[in-house]
């Protein structure tokens, strides 16, 4: 199965199980979306975007296909565009703290401080033990020249290391007739030292809990 080759790290053994489920069905948006996940774990971000470029067109109001989008443009340092994505994924679930420390990250990487900021403390009041936003909010300061602030927010980030919490919220149902309602699963965090996309265990948990409860191409 292409969830249990992603699991244990074959990500090119995943690819050509999502691969066959395509072939036996194009419309797949579960196979979709997860080659287009394990494409990044390769560093093909390119490729990555066409796939969840075409998850999003079935589900255009599906906050995890906008927080994908948001990222992968914001790896390939098209910024402006991500904010784009992430703007909408906002209206669509305000209360999600990935997205919004995503956000600030990305002003971040435009220089803008100040609402950048804004964002990384939307993020905390949501999550306030998560680490990556106490470390953007630190890198934050540095810029604005408030080096207490900063120190203070990157010794929170210490505190919290040993207790990484990554809020989860349940996206749309998938409306496909050959596929039953996706489960819930959890965005991917975001390492904000380096202002840049974190990809640790997040499509293991996407998918092998969502092809594992969905054995669509067998063995």
């Amino acid at each position: 199965m292409g969830a249990v080759y992603f699991s244990l790290g074959k990500y090119k053994e995943a690819i050509t199980r999502f691969d066959k489920a395509l072939e036996l069905d194009q419309d797949n948006t579960l196979a979709t979306i997860s080659k287009g996940i394990t494409l990044r774990k390769l560093n093909d971000y390119d490729s990555a975007l066409i796939y969840i470029l075409k998850h999003y067109t079935v589900n255009p109001n599906d906050p995890t296909s906008l927080y994908y989008l948001g990222s992968t443009l914001h790896h390939l340092g098209n910024n402006e565009e991500a904010l784009a994505f992430i703007d909408k994924s906002i209206t669509i679930n305000p209360n999600d703290a990935n997205t919004w420390n995503l956000k600030g990250i990305v002003l971040y990487s435009l220089g803008k401080y100040s609402e950048a900021l804004q964002c990384a403390d939307k993020s905390i009041t949501i999550n306030p033990n998560d680490t990556d936003t106490w470390n953007l909010m630190g890198n934050i300061f540095l810029k604005l020249n408030e080096d207490n602030l900063a120190q203070r927010s990157f010794a929170r980030a210490k505190s919290t290391q040993s207790e990484p919490q990554e809020p989860s919220y349940t996206p749309p149902s998938i409306t496909s007739q050959s596929e039953p309602q996706e489960p819930s699963y959890t965005p991917p965090s975001i390492t904000s030292a380096k202002t840049r996309v974190k990809l640790d265990d997040i499509g293991t948990k996407l998918i092998f809990n969502a092809w594992n409860s969905q054995d669509t191409y067998g063995t």
